[in-house]
């Protein structure tokens, strides 16, 4: 599948009434219809539907100007409703600080290739054998993070939003490695969910690695958003990881991440680095993060690159 192909199917969505088109079917090419999973039997509401929610979906990795320009072409943006093309593109011409439509077409295709790159990644993993360690089904649109070090023992706090890619998804997977201590043993975890699902499956299948599954309340529909929270905690033993990172196998479009730290004790941010630059000690070259007056440090990053590290480590590590 070739990405200036499918953007030049996206941007031929934007004629006439864009995506308000009543003969939206007419438009819609052959690599469209197939990364939107619909065929001759589908009704023309669920092309739309189908349609809009996938560019929107990935419209999220676009700059703001991008995002502007691209959803109010389509009339995707939901101020941008007019019936003709170049009433829309007048009024994001007037949102970005551009004066004549010609600026806004080139920057919408900017935007539609990106979106286009987005959606043939997520196909192509769609269409390969499951990985344990790179789950798909869905993708994390926000995990927010709290690590207690003011606690004894010290927990972590995680709640997730996730968004389902597949009909009726029920169970999310959930692993976690731990460090060794200097004698060579492991700390024991014990994790819990404090909201919306029930641990089921959580097993120490390495040394140094837990594996489990959370089974959801209910299945979820496709594009269906829900949350869930885990708290873990150190149960006995071992070393005590001086960091949280995060370096996700599936896309993760927010992640907030919050410290508690002890008295006196400094951290730094991690954003998006390769897994040796973490471990050679180059992100404590950099300022510390700055407590506030509860002595929380705080880091947030969007659109995380999959295979980089992401997170806060502090002093100890």
């Amino acid at each position: 599948m070739n990405v200036d192909d499918l953007a030049r199917e996206i941007k031929n969505l934007q004629r006439g009434e864009g995506l308000a088109e009543p003969d939206l079917d007419g438009r819609v090419g052959p690599l469209l219809r197939t990364v939107c999973s619909v065929d001759a039997a589908d009704d023309q509401e669920t092309l739309r539907t189908r349609l809009s929610d996938l560019l929107i979906r990935h419209a999220v990795v676009l700059s703001k100007n991008e995002r502007c320009a691209g959803l109010a072409s389509l009339r995707l943006h939901p101020d941008a409703q007019f019936r003709f093309l170049k009433d829309r593109q007048a009024w994001a011409a007037r949102q970005i600080d551009r004066d004549v439509a010609r600026t806004v077409d080139r920057t919408a295709e900017r935007a539609y290739r990106r979106i286009a790159e987005e959606i043939i990644r997520e196909f192509t993993e769609r269409q390969q054998p499951p990985n344990l360690y790179a789950p798909r089904g869905f993708y994390t649109a926000e995990l927010i993070a709290t690590v207690r070090l003011d606690l004894d023992p010290s927990e972590w706090w995680e709640r997730r939003t996730i968004v389902a890619l597949e009909q009726g998804l029920d169970r999310m997977p959930v692993a976690l490695s731990v460090p060794a201590a200097p004698d060579g043993s492991f700390t024991e975890i014990d994790l819990e969910v404090t909201d919306g699902g029930t641990l089921v499956d959580w097993t120490r299948v390495q040394p140094a690695h837990y594996q489990g599954a959370i089974q959801l309340r209910h299945r979820l529909a496709r594009l269906e958003a829900y949350e869930y929270e885990v708290r873990r905690r150190i149960a006995s033993g071992g070393a005590v990881q001086p960091y949280y990172i995060v370096s996700a196998h599936v896309r993760c479009d927010r992640l907030v991440v919050h410290v508690h730290l002890d008295a006196g004790v400094r951290a730094w941010r991690v954003d998006g680095v390769p897994w040796p630059t973490l471990e050679d000690g180059t992100v404590r070259s950099t300022q510390p993060l700055p407590p506030d007056d509860a002595g929380v440090v705080s880091a947030e990053f969007t659109h995380l690159h999959r295979g980089l590290a992401y997170g806060v480590v502090w002093d100890g590590g």
